[in-house]
């Protein structure tokens, strides 16, 4: 039966953006008519090294008809629905540029030769090289980007036979090997009920695709970063953990995802538990570490690779030391609480000291309508080496 809305209730998807307040997913309605119109849906900044900040954005519909022509050529991508795009603010000309990809995007990382890898589609890894593209030549748009299906080869043959299909979170380029990192949080409509999760790895110089699954109790990974050694680093929004992951120690790349638990370690982050029949010590997370960030320059003061995960559902900032395997909590002072998203170090003046750095943060506006102090700000905390450092 198809429920007609009043004229207050009613969704308009090409205004208010995907599934946020204003546009929820069907069948739902929102009380927040009017007051979250974003259809572009502009997600996770990057600056690059010419001052442009990179945006994942929406610039077209999702669906195939309205593919560059030449995106039609790959099955993975014609057949399939791809959010989001990218785009470009030119901070010297004030101008945006907008750029239309095959894939869908999500998060964005550069690697070290100035490459976009992007996540945010539940079929392919795509990168875009800026230095192959220009606007005024859009035949650069096809020459500029590129994508790879997820396949994994699940038995050893050393052929990719099995297509990883789940929706690529968080995405980092490890520098140490030049390999590329997504995380792929589980829980896809329509997959297994006890899907936990996984990290994607790719290596672009041979095309394949590496799949690694937290063993239990770990599940769902969603930020993903790497530290100055090439350890992989992840927050397990699912469970309520922080991850360790070393390939070094795998004695096998192949496989589904099950192979390598001796390459992970999970850390049991502090933190509010829910309420169950449960001891104390296996209860359930109430946290959700949606991102986290590893501090390779020591931005925030406690020291390099530190990793910063968010507290989400505890107004809190944790910060992990790989060397004592102990947390540091950074609480968000009341009233301001905090529903993180993005963070990320930044240091202005190496030679000023504590002041010349410092961890910055995002407050995210969905959650919060109903705080004392119901409105979105960034945050900056930084960290005096003693308390009467000036």
């Amino acid at each position: 039966m198809q429920r007609h809305l009043p004229a207050a209730q009613r969704i308009h998807t090409d205004r208010c953006g995907f599934g946020s307040l204003g546009c929820p997913i069907a069948p739902g309605i929102t009380g927040f008519e009017g007051e979250y119109q974003n259809p572009a849906n502009p997600h996770n900044p990057m600056l690059d090294a010419d001052g442009r900040v990179w945006i994942t954005t929406q610039v077209r519909r999702e669906w195939a008809q309205d593919l560059p022509p030449f995106c039609n050529e790959a099955r993975e991508i014609a057949d399939n629905y791809h959010h989001r795009q990218l785009g470009w603010y030119d901070t010297k000309t004030a101008q945006y540029q907008l750029i239309d990809t095959c894939y869908g995007t999500h998060h964005l990382q550069f690697d070290a030769n100035g490459v976009l890898w992007t996540s945010g589609d539940s079929y392919v890894i795509g990168w875009f090289d800026p230095a192959k593209y220009d606007p005024a030549k859009p035949e650069t748009l096809q020459q500029a980007q590129g994508w790879s299906a997820v396949t994994i080869d699940s038995d050893g043959d050393g052929a990719a036979d099995t297509p990883i299909v789940g929706f690529n979170y968080g995405i980092i380029p490890n520098p140490t090997d030049a390999s590329v990192w997504t995380a792929q949080p589980g829980g896809d409509p329509g997959g297994p009920a006890d899907y936990r999760g996984r990290l994607v790895r790719y290596d672009p110089a041979t095309n394949r695709h590496e799949s690694y699954i937290p063993p239990r109790p770990g599940a769902g990974p969603r930020g993903v970063d790497v530290d100055t050694k090439g350890i992989i680093w992840v927050a397990l929004g699912g469970s309520g953990h922080l991850g360790r992951f070393d390939r070094s120690k795998c004695t096998r790349h192949w496989g589904n995802g099950d192979q390598c638990a001796e390459g992970w370690t999970l850390y049991r982050s502090p933190g509010p538990r829910m309420r169950t029949s449960d001891a104390a010590e296996h209860a359930q997370s109430a946290d959700f570490h949606y991102y986290l960030f590893v501090d390779q320059f020591d931005t925030l003061g406690l020291g390099k690779d530190i990793v910063v995960m968010n507290g989400t559902g505890s107004d809190s900032l944790l910060a992990f030391d790989a060397q004592t395997e102990r947390f540091t909590v950074i609480r968000i002072p009341y009233p301001l609480n905090t529903y993180t998203r993005g963070l990320d170090g930044r240091i202005d003046d190496a030679n000023a000291g504590w002041k010349g750095r410092g961890l910055w943060f995002t407050n995210g506006l969905d959650p919060i309508v109903h705080a004392e102090l119901p409105q979105s700000y960034v945050g900056k905390v930084q960290l005096r080496p003693d308390p009467l450092a000036k």
